[in-house]
């Protein structure tokens, strides 16, 4: 994933192969990945892409910690692809993760009446600097919304600094927290609406673990809606 994002990954499949509801594929396919990996064609909306999201019973604080909202949402992992591919072209199966051992992520989500908040898990101890002054170039969590395909969208991206240096910068912490920036000034939020949005609309926190690290991220009903 060029982040660790909620973008979406793919699996096995044959040149000939059908969807579940029969549905031919629009490309093909060579090598193999991960048997908890699905697929689908580019535009497709099957049922399988809804991501029912449950209503909040306690109170949540976004600490990135997660002991609250973790329990009573639904989990899902982050197992299909964000392809582009078109009829005629080829999709490289190889390039995903080719075991259970290779999952990066989960994330749950809970609404309430003001808002949703997003929990993502991510597996990965190995988070890195590329460039600092651009998030989507880092580790990272992606947030895409969209009313419908081809009507808008929003696209934010939240740097994972923790427990990572750069030469250039201050060491970061453990834990970072914000809502334009984390722990530096160069650690923005891309996507981050600064004339609508402030920390009562809009908070993330993310906590390293022992495997990766934890996030916690808010979204006032109106960010996710319009």
């Amino acid at each position: 994933m060029r982040t660790k994002s909620l973008l979406l990954l793919l699996g096995f499949i044959t040149a000939s192969a059908f969807l579940a509801n029969g549905q031919e594929l629009e490309f093909t396919t060579s090598g193999t990945c991960a048997d908890y990996i699905t697929w689908n064609n580019r535009y497709s909306k099957q049922a399988d892409s809804i991501y029912y999201i449950q209503k909040a019973r306690t109170s949540i604080t976004v600490d990135g910690v997660m002991e609250a909202g973790w329990n009573s949402a639904n989990a899902s992992l982050i197992k299909k692809i964000a392809h582009e591919k078109t009829t005629g072209e080829v999709l490289e199966l190889g390039l995903y993760p080719q075991s259970a051992e290779d999952l990066k992520g989960i994330f749950r989500a809970l609404w309430t009446d003001n808002g949703v908040y997003m929990f993502i898990h991510v597996n990965d101890d190995y988070v890195r600097y590329q460039n600092y002054q651009f998030q989507w170039e880092n580790d990272g969590i992606e947030l895409y919304f969209a009313k419908a395909i081809g009507e808008g969208k929003i696209q934010i991206i939240i740097p994972a600094m923790v427990g990572t240096t750069h030469p250039d910068k201050p060491a970061s912490k453990d834990f970072e927290s914000g809502s334009d920036v984390g722990s530096d000034p160069d650690y923005k939020v891309f996507g981050f609406d600064a004339t609508n949005w402030d920390e009562t609309l809009f908070n993330w926190a993310i906590k390293k673990t022992a495997t990766g690290y934890d996030m916690e991220v808010y979204m006032d009903k109106d960010i996710v809606t319009n």
